[in-house]
């Protein structure tokens, strides 16, 4: 009955931290994507962007009703009021409030 005396060459237990390594190389390469993507946006909004012509995308005009005219009239009014504007944000507000 005898026990195993060998001492351990280093001295402390040695464990393999697979684990413990792969989260950080998870953590690492998901940081480094969001840096990548992020510099792609960066590059396309300051100088890319401004270099598309305009003609490429043309704006659309505003699409207005010729049949119902008046009712789109008498509608943009409504719509454009502040009374209007307040009441649409409270009932928003209530449409998204935890009670």
């Amino acid at each position: 009955m005898s026990k195993n005396t060998e001492k351990p060459i280093l001295p402390y237990q040695y464990r393999n931290p697979t684990g413990i390594i792969s989260v950080r190389f998870g953590i690492t390469k998901c940081l480094i994507c969001a840096f990548l993507l992020f510099s792609q946006y960066l590059l396309f909004q300051f100088y890319v962007s401004d270099k598309i012509p305009k003609s490429l995308c043309p704006q659309a005009a505003e699409l207005v009703p010729t049949k119902n005219a008046q009712v789109w009239k008498d509608l943009t009014q409504t719509f454009g009021t502040n009374n209007f504007k307040t009441r649409a944000i409270d009932w928003l507000g209530d449409a998204v409030r935890i009670p």
